[in-house]
């Protein structure tokens, strides 16, 4: 495969039987979805097995559960390894334990969507791209978990030693949790080590 056979690849549009569709009770759609077990399998086919996913933080709240995770994959062509990141939020409900399985689930949808089309990355652009109104942003100052999941999707999408360490005052603050320093830490190491081959 070619570079250019690899990026024509990822790029196609998902099928019409990949997208699943959530409805609002008013039956108008909400958003859409390449599920789990889909995504599955086409990145079994396209990376041969060469990907791995880890969660790196989650958080529970008074409000909900917040995590951040990592999907790692090798390219095709390259042999390179890259990473996504993906977040996710998820209110309380009864079955809080339940919960988590979920909250990884959609870390992980999240995450590989941004590999490309071919994964989901089009779906929902209107809902995504959408500015919101500016009353929507004078709301609620954001909680210290909200803060953290913040900075810690940042301290991820760093990719220099410099971008990472302007981060240091933040994390290291009084009121950061020690998850947070750890991320940082281990992003750290992890910008040190030169580049896989």
């Amino acid at each position: 495969m070619t570079h250019q056979e690899y990026i024509t690849l990822i790029s196609r549009e998902p099928t019409v039987e990949m997208v699943k569709e959530v409805k609002n009770k008013k039956g108008e759609l909400e958003y859409r979805y390449i599920p789990k077990s889909i995504l599955q399998r086409e990145l079994l086919t396209i990376y041969d097995g060469h990907t791995k996913f880890e969660m790196l933080r989650e958080t529970v709240g008074k409000s909900g559960m917040y995590a951040v995770g990592l999907f790692h994959y090798k390219h095709p062509v390259s042999g390179e390894w890259l990473f996504v990141s993906g977040t996710a939020s998820l209110p309380h409900d009864k079955h809080l334990r339940l919960g988590f399985p979920n909250l990884e689930s959609h870390c992980f949808l999240n995450a590989v969507k941004k590999i490309g089309p071919w994964f989901g990355q089009t779906l929902n652009t209107s809902q995504e791209d959408a500015m919101p109104d500016e009353d929507d942003m004078k709301g609620e100052e954001p909680t210290a978990e909200e803060t953290a999941t913040t900075t810690s999707q940042q301290l991820i999408n760093c990719t220099t030693l410099e971008d990472l360490k302007s981060y240091r005052l933040v994390v290291y603050a009084k009121t950061s949790p020690k998850e947070l320093q750890e991320l940082y830490e281990t992003r750290l190491r992890q910008l040190k080590l030169p580049a896989k081959q």
